[in-house]
């Protein structure tokens, strides 16, 4: 297996190998990894067999005063990202070449690891958690999040009369069914400056935080992936009331990166009926699952019930995003 140090001239390929991979992810495509290459500094790898083919990337980065490796410092998950015939002992090859890289000729003394949780794959491949284990890998930090499968929300009727409701959200979508409230599953990005002011409104009172993109980060994503990113709002008349950014992670996973509402939104049911819209959206889009992200607050030693029991009413359970420390 031949390690090649990523660079601006692998852009193709490394593209063209992830999209057939066992994990074609948005977040690895590279105009995704490198919006913010100003801030983190690349240290992602390719493997190539004696044939030529690719068969395996390494999503990573360098945070150099800790000599810390990160699989990646501006994503939720990286690292290996295997072929869809690699077997084990390809995995377990490209892994040890990919840490023997980083201790030998990059100095780094630890590799932090973000494991893709397991709904993002297209085909198993928890190869890699096992080699983490096997060469001393502890498990560092476990967030919550809460998924749920698409299948039936792609039926008719699915708005309220679906089992997975609970009755206090199926109640809150016909509220704002009978309100006559509006959604709009495809929202113009000119639409995005308002949606962005009510989410950071909302971060900075309620959580006293911003969001992790600009306003002008999102555009530029959102032009750059106009099929894979998509606002969806809800709106009473001309006023904005509730809104979501949903990420075509996968194809086969959709996942909520940022949603807010306005007390009117939340008090009126606003809210529940735009997640329902978004969920029946990506059903009908062919997605098989919906992530709504973490629940889970400080590396996940502390909880958010009231979010998680919110996401518990669209009939949504639990996944783990695990964060593995490796010595190197």
């Amino acid at each position: 297996m031949i390690r090649i140090p990523y660079s601006a001239t692998h852009c193709e390929q490394w593209n063209l190998a992830l999209r057939v991979s066992c994990f074609p992810s948005l977040l690895l495509e590279r105009a995704y990894m490198d919006y913010h290459a100003d801030r983190f500094e690349d240290a992602s790898l390719m493997f190539v067999d004696h044939k030529g083919r690719t068969e395996g990337l390494v999503a990573s980065s360098i945070q150099r005063p800790t000599r810390t490796i990160l699989s990646h410092g501006g994503l939720t998950y990286g690292g290996l990202v295997p072929s869809c015939h690699a077997t084990y002992a390809e995995v377990d090859e490209m892994l040890s070449l990919a840490a023997q890289y980083y201790r030998d000729e990059l100095g780094m003394q630890r590799w932090v690891y973000k494991v893709v949780p397991q709904p993002y794959w297209s085909k198993p491949a928890d190869e890699v958690l096992y080699w983490l284990t096997q060469h001393g890998g502890q498990l560092t930090s476990r967030g919550l999040s809460s998924a749920l499968p698409l299948d039936p929300w792609a039926e008719e009727g699915a708005d309220v009369s679906l089992p997975t409701l609970s009755h206090m959200r199926r109640r809150k979508v016909h509220r704002a069914i009978s309100h006559g409230l509006r959604t709009q599953t495809q929202t113009p990005i000119s639409e995005l400056p308002k949606f962005w002011k009510l989410l950071s409104d909302n971060l900075l009172h309620r959580h006293n935080v911003r969001p992790v993109h600009t306003l002008e980060e999102m555009t530029l994503l959102m032009h750059t992936f106009p099929e894979r990113i998509r606002l969806t709002t809800t709106w009473d008349g001309d006023e904005l009331l509730a809104g979501v950014i949903v990420y075509g992670s996968s194809p086969l996973l959709a996942h909520a990166q940022y949603i807010a509402s306005n007390a009117t939104g939340r008090a009126c049911g606003a809210l529940d009926l735009l997640i329902v819209r978004a969920m029946r959206a990506a059903a009908l889009e062919g997605y098989r699952w919906y992530d709504f992200g973490i629940s889970t607050l400080h590396d996940g030693t502390g909880l958010n019930a009231g979010l998680l029991a919110q996401k518990e009413g669209f009939g949504a359970r639990g996944i783990c995003y695990d964060i593995y420390t490796l010595t190197l």
